[in-house]
């Protein structure tokens, strides 16, 4: 079991290559990757970049062509078993027995845990209320909403209190209201202490949840970081738009000197900066505009979306075959 300092999940050099007839393809390529206890990590890629590739290799779905895998404390390779009890994995695709309701499904789940009957039945009970569906406890998932049965499977998934929570697309295919649950139940699941690894297509959802974020591209990780870090490594500006009592045009010739300030646009009362350094702009604007007789009317900062660092630091590699994966 992981330590308090030791990362919960550590990979080195780790490779996955696809042989057929035609040819080979390089699913994962090379990655290093720490992931420390308590964190909320996302994993982001287009389709055919590696994503479920990966996460099918830390929970011992797959196996890795070459490099080292440790989730929890333990090697992928030689304690498949003790890994397994040490996560929970929600797949795409819901994978609740048709045939069980929602409380019998989780616990069934719990009882192949090792969890005694009565112990089951109380977990589940209590997580089906934390999850907000105690109300559909009884039906079986045909008989329930997609974001219900999003729901359903992550509190199936938390019956045996695991260290690692792995998401594959959590919120694919429900719609926004479902989405906005899901999200404030991992919240709450992250707040209770448990580290969870998400991969997604929603940008928004990752810059929402993911304290880190790792970019994957073609197999191999391209950019690693903070939502903030990612947008500085992509050279993307955050505009500063500020509105004054006067016209701008003396505020916009002093600001246009400052070292932090790539560019200035200014129409009427109206000032437009563009800047890698965006802490404490404002402040300086508002001593300007005073020193000229102005005053600051309101001002916004607005960074550059998650969207356009993804765009920005996958098209910095190089073009290669695109296979889905």
């Amino acid at each position: 079991m992981a330590g308090p300092s030791d990362p919960v999940i550590e990979t080195k050099a780790l490779t996955k290559v696809y042989k057929s007839k035609t040819g080979s393809h390089v699913a994962v390529d090379g990655v290093n990757l720490r992931v420390d206890k308590g964190e909320f990590f996302g994993l982001l890629g287009s389709n055919g970049a590696g994503k479920s590739t990966l996460i099918g290799l830390l929970t011992t779905v797959i196996k890795p062509t070459r490099g080292r895998m440790r989730v929890a404390g333990a090697s992928v390779k030689h304690r498949p078993v003790a890994v397994k009890r040490a996560i929970s994995v929600v797949p795409q695709r819901n994978s609740l027995d048709p045939q069980l309701t929602l409380a019998e499904n989780l616990e069934f789940h719990g009882r192949m845990f090792g969890l005694g009957a009565r112990q089951a039945r109380r977990r589940a009970t209590r997580l089906l209320q934390e999850c907000g569906i105690e109300d559909v406890a009884s039906r079986t998932i045909r008989r329930v909403s997609g974001g219900q049965g999003r729901r359903a499977l992550i509190a199936r998934a938390l019956m045996h209190q695991p260290q690692v929570l792995f998401l594959d697309e959590p919120t694919a295919g429900v719609d926004i209201k479902a989405r906005r649950l899901v999200w404030n139940l991992l919240r709450g699941v992250h707040a209770a202490g448990t580290t969870i690894v998400l991969t997604t297509h929603y940008l928004e959802e990752a810059q929402e949840l993911c304290g880190r974020i790792a970019i994957l591209n073609r197999g191999k990780i391209t950019a690693i970081g903070s939502p903030d870090k990612l947008r500085s490594e992509a050279g993307l500006q955050t505009v500063v738009t500020i509105q004054l009592s006067g016209d701008a045009e003396a505020v916009a010739a002093a600001a246009d000197q400052m070292p932090e300030v790539t560019k200035v646009e200014h129409h009427g009362d109206t000032l437009r900066l563009y800047t890698h350094k965006p802490d404490g702009l404002i402040r300086e604007v508002v001593f300007l505009a005073e020193s000229a007789g102005l005053h600051v009317t309101s001002a916004t900062t607005a960074a550059p979306s998650l969207d356009r660092v993804f765009l920005t630091l996958t098209s910095k590699t190089q073009p290669g075959p695109s296979v889905p994966v």
